[in-house]
């Protein structure tokens, strides 16, 4: 199968590339919109269309993927005929549902005094969007009485239909190394740098403190010379539990409430690795999610942040963290409570659609720091297909 990515300033821009290159036979495999510009959670955003996908190699064979007797159709008259020319159904209704919702979250953001032309313009944009989703929906149904037994237990895993749609093309003992295979690229391991600072970010109650303690155990395991810091100041006792953790294993614990007072924290500290625990914030608490972005910012060069979130939070609210959390730019991310999550189709999905950052650190129980694995793409395959496997 051969697999590619194109761009356009629209779905319907990008979606003709896809069928002049790969011919109507292509296989969309996923979507996304990349932001360019800045603007209040990029409510002013220009917006650039991905599109992956996929061609069996054997169709692609012949030039442009179209069979002798068929020419490319130039000087085509209607925007959307792609839709109708390319083999898509639910493959794009899950990215076409969460850019809505990004776009009615911006224009409830949006006040009198900004540009008019921009509410018009985002007005539009969902308008246009709705439709094309209501009319991949009516589709639906139709899909799912022709799709085959490989396909209806990948689908009850929670797997999208642009990703099972590709796994169930292949033989079942084969499945778990081409999803491995498809994971890989979505898969980082942590750096080794020892005077980074890394700052675990999210939602409250995701497991960030734990989390942490988890990769400061492993750290000390390797003779690594490492510090922790809490930014966890304003709950009362807030960081009580991980300062006696600290200190039963010998490691440097400070506190700091401010971007001033944890740049000071950190230079006393020195040249180590340093552990940095930040309280939960919710994805709408825009102001809490600005302060996290200043106490990166007060640490320079040397900083990063690694998004925390559980794996049995729905995909949906998952995609909104993410997306959310972006201000503060995270370089990894951890999933957390794996041993929790009947299924993890909601992990797999933003992972194959390239939505969130590299994925670092998985967690499936609560003690320190055994439960705790660099995220291996083999390993994942097997959890995320479970019986399927």
């Amino acid at each position: 199968m051969h697999i590619k990515r194109f761009e356009g300033k629209d779905m319907s821009e990008a979606l003709r590339l896809v069928r002049e290159e790969l011919g109507p036979d292509a296989l969309v495999l996923s979507t996304r919109t990349h932001k360019k510009g800045r603007g209040y959670f990029g409510g002013f955003s220009r917006s650039i269309v991905e599109v992956t996908a996929a061609i069996d190699r054997d169709v692609r064979a012949t030039p442009a993927g179209l069979a002798p007797t068929q020419r490319p159709d130039e000087g085509r008259t209607k925007p959307d005929a792609s839709w109708d020319e390319l083999r898509l159904t639910q493959a794009l209704i899950h990215p076409l549902e969460a850019e809505i919702q990004q776009l009615r979250s911006s224009l409830d953001r949006i006040t009198l005094d900004h540009d008019a032309s921009a509410t018009r313009d985002l007005r539009d944009e969902v308008a246009a969007l709705r439709r094309v989703a209501l009319d991949l929906g009516a589709s639906r149904h139709t899909n799912e009485e022709k799709e085959s037994p490989s396909e209806a237990s990948l689908r009850k895993l929670g797997l999208a239909e642009r990703h099972r749609h590709v796994l169930a093309a292949s033989h079942p003992d084969q499945q778990v190394e081409l999803l491995a295979r498809m994971l890989d690229r979505a898969l980082s391991p942590p750096r080794p740098e020892s005077d980074l600072i890394t700052l675990y970010v999210g939602p409250a109650g995701v497991g960030k403190t734990t989390t942490l303690a988890k990769v400061a155990g492993r750290t000390e395991s390797d003779r690594m010379d490492l510090a922790v810091v809490s930014t966890d100041v304003h709950r009362l006792a807030a960081e009580a539990p991980l300062k006696a953790w600290a200190e039963s294993k010998g490691i440097p614990f400070e506190t700091a409430a401010s971007p001033t007072s944890i740049a000071a924290a950190v230079s006393k500290l020195g040249r180590r690795p340093i552990l940095v625990d930040t309280a939960g914030r919710s994805r709408n608490d825009a102001r809490g999610i600005r302060e996290l972005a200043e106490l990166r910012d007060a640490l320079g060069d040397r900083a990063r942040a690694c998004l925390v979130l559980p794996a049995t939070r729905k995909e949906s609210d998952l995609r909104e963290d993410i997306e959310r959390f972006g201000a503060i730019s995270p370089e990894a991310m951890a999933i957390t409570r794996l041993d929790e999550s009947s299924e993890l189709g909601n992990v797999a999905n933003l992972l194959l659609d390239g939505v969130c950052p590299p994925l670092h650190w998985i967690t499936n129980g609560q003690r320190v720091p055994t439960d705790l694995d660099v995220a291996d793409p083999r390993d994942l395959a097997h959890r995320i297909l479970g019986d399927a496997a």
